[in-house]
């Protein structure tokens, strides 16, 4: 009776070390694929702020160039005798 329960409980202690292995592999990519998806949220956030910072001087540019090519008109009417 002794055999079986020891075969059993070897059994056991087999798929306990193979599910404990295949769970550390698994939160050990989780966590690597974490820390990747961090640094590019990071470097993402990081070129969005450059690219706004660009569009931000272009939109000044763009409207420096307008209001410097304004024709005035002038505020005092002509007359003609």
């Amino acid at each position: 009776m002794t055999q079986p329960k020891q075969e059993l409980q070897a059994s056991l202690a087999n798929i306990d070390k193979r599910i404990t292995t295949a769970i550390h592999t698994r939160l050990s990519n989780i966590h690597a694929n974490d820390t990747s998806l961090t640094k590019q949220t990071k470097a993402l956030q990081s070129r969005t702020h450059e690219a706004r910072k660009q569009q931000d001087n272009w939109d000044n540019l763009v409207r420096a160039g307008r209001n410097g090519m304004k024709v005035r008109v002038p505020t005092a009417s002509l007359e003609w005798y």
